[in-house]
């Protein structure tokens, strides 16, 4: 998938997988206001909606050997959106004006794995319903054997460039770059024990809004069971 640029939440709904190499995921649900950074900065200033409606459809090609990538497209709703939007369209309803409420986000990924130790892959997102901070992209690239601290000992680093629009990047996964900043993140992960693992990441940049200096610095220990 996209890495997380775009969605990485859960929400109440259902979901559905199909095929291997070739995978698709259909979802449809709600989603709480509170995981969605664009909704909830808008929250009381007009509407006050406690949720977000959600469609998805992601498609994905991996086979594990060298190429993969995928696309992937969603549709939410929420009156919170509104302030985004490109066109802000109003339309009669019940004699009451209402403006656009709807983010319909596209993105695509691709990725090349040249050896078992490194990789580097990218993905690109768009919400064509937004007018500013409506896109996000990111490029990584990946050295080590660390996979959820499968093995003791096991270490991997990367370094990556990311710009993560908010309107874009709605319910991302980064716990080092922040919404609404673009700019390079290095980070390492350790495995001292089998199933334990520790990490540190660290980002410098920009808002993308303001071009204010922007920076943090993430740590964590990491259990799988």
């Amino acid at each position: 998938n996209e890495k997380g640029l775009v969605w990485d939440k859960e929400y109440s709904g259902v979901e559905a997988s199909f095929g291997k190499d070739f995978k698709a995921t259909l979802m449809a649900g709600r989603v709480n206001q509170d995981s969605i950074t664009a909704t909830k900065a808008f929250a009381g200033l007009e509407h006050n909606v406690d949720h977000t409606n959600l469609l998805g459809i992601n498609l994905q090609y991996d086979n594990g050997k060298r190429f993969y990538g995928g696309a992937s497209y969603y549709h939410l709703t929420n009156m919170n959106f509104a302030p985004w939007n490109a066109t802000v369209r109003y339309v009669m309803a019940n004699n009451a004006m209402r403006r656009d409420d709807k983010a319909d986000i596209w993105s695509v990924n691709a990725g090349y794995r040249f050896n078992k130790r490194t990789a580097l892959w990218g993905a690109y997102a768009k919400n064509v319903k937004a007018e500013w901070e409506n896109d996000a992209w990111q490029v990584q690239f990946d050295y080590g054997t660390y996979n959820k601290a499968q093995d003791k000992g096991s270490w991997g680093a990367y370094i990556a460039y990311r710009k993560l629009g908010t309107a874009a990047s709605l319910a991302g996964t980064y716990d080092g770059v922040m919404q609404g900043t673009k700019g390079v993140e290095i980070g390492a992960q350790y495995a001292p024990f089998k199933n334990i693992g520790v990490l540190a990441k660290y980002f410098r940049g920009k808002t993308i809004t303001g071009d204010q200096d922007a920076q943090k610095l993430f740590g964590r220990i990491e259990f799988f069971f």
